[in-house]
């Protein structure tokens, strides 16, 4: 089982974000995940529990209603028995994606983090309200570029 509770894993196979989108919206699955680079490598072995969601920095309000979004992904009845995190993590306008297990010193006072992996880093460059629409849809916020 992946970070991700129930998704596709699209491994490039779809020629457009567009083509992924709909194919999303139109078949049974909620969640997507697209797959471009490196194969994945684990470090550690993930459980079937459902992780703790950390957000970390999403303050302002676009913050809070991306962290909205994120925390849709998930379940929201964590079972804390799999010790599974994932963190996003928010800083200067990039979100870093982390899945880790915790683990427990003999002792029972300190803990150790396993990372499971993947782990990336998002940009927004736009949110759109509504349905995804390139063409009519209207976007609360755009990432303005300065050169």
């Amino acid at each position: 089982m992946g970070p991700l509770p129930p998704c596709y894993f699209a491994f490039s196979s779809f020629s457009s974000l567009s083509l992924l989108f709909h194919f999303i919206i139109f078949s049974s699955t909620f969640n997507g995940l697209l797959k471009l680079r490196t194969v994945l490598q684990r470090k550690g072995e993930s459980t079937t529990h459902y992780p703790e969601l950390v957000l970390n920095n999403f303050n302002t309000r676009l913050g809070h209603t991306i962290a909205r979004m994120f925390a849709c992904l998930f379940p929201q009845k964590p079972m804390y028995t799999g010790r599974r995190v994932v963190t996003f993590h928010n800083q200067r306008d990039y979100i870093f994606f982390r899945h880790h297990r915790y683990e427990f010193k003999k002792d029972g006072e300190k803990a150790a983090l396993l990372e499971l992996g993947p782990r990336f880093t998002l940009r927004l460059k736009w949110l759109q309200r509504g349905v995804f629409n390139t063409r009519e849809g209207e976007y609360e916020w755009v990432l303005k570029v300065s050169l």
